[in-house]
């Protein structure tokens, strides 16, 4: 028998998969610290890379409450089971949070407003909100190339940072540096800085009460 997927999505409490999505991004990020400290670079980015692709689960989750067409059926789906759909996500994300991203928004509100399909970056009225209201602040046009490079070899570091892999030559988890881990614990504070304050304000601070359920 066939599944209706719309129906399937219909009752889902987007909101606790967000928290718990959140929660377990912090897990991993706790772990890649205490592989760290004791010098294992290789499983400590992969867990930061996996905590980071929690992070922007929760984060679309959050915009599926508000919106429950922010994805469509299909990318509902990925969300849980495609990595390099969530790389894609972090990526759109911090090109939203860039001051180009922002002055169109702002410049097209009225259209975006009443044809929403239209936006450059499904994110771009939620950045608006984290920058704006929250005063999280911007991502800048030098450091966005930055987060895009490592985020592009973000799922290869991954594996590398869990498995010893031939290609020629042996690559083992050893191998990722302290310099390499580092550039990748940046990239995840980036992010957990714009998205944490989400689930860290109150339910009672007014400002995410209008974001939420408005």
């Amino acid at each position: 028998m066939s599944i209706d997927k719309e129906g399937y999505w219909l009752d889902c409490d987007f909101l606790t998969g967000a928290c718990d999505s959140y929660e377990n991004g912090k897990k991993h990020f706790n772990y890649s610290d205490i592989a760290s400290e004791k010098g294992d670079y290789g499983f400590a980015i992969s867990h930061l890379i996996l905590g980071a692709e929690e992070m922007i689960k929760a984060m679309i989750l959050v915009c599926l409450h508000g919106d429950r067409n922010f994805i469509d059926t299909k990318e509902k789906e990925r969300i849980f089971r495609n990595h390099n759909f969530k790389h894609i996500n972090i990526k759109d994300f911090f090109h939203s949070l860039t001051p180009g991203s922002q002055d169109d928004f702002e410049q097209n509100i009225l259209k975006y407003t009443c044809y929403p399909d239209e936006c450059k970056n499904k994110y771009q009225s939620t950045a608006i909100f984290l920058s704006k209201c929250l005063k999280l602040g911007l991502i800048g046009d030098n450091e966005i190339n930055e987060l895009i490079n490592l985020l592009n070899a973000a799922n290869d570091f991954k594996n590398r940072g869990f498995y010893v892999d031939y290609d020629f030559n042996w690559k083992n988890p050893n191998d990722i540096s302290k310099e390499t881990f580092d550039k990748y614990h940046n990239l995840t504070e980036k992010l957990s800085g714009f998205i944490a304050p989400i689930f860290i304000l109150p339910l009672t601070d007014e400002r995410i009460m209008d974001f939420l359920f408005d």
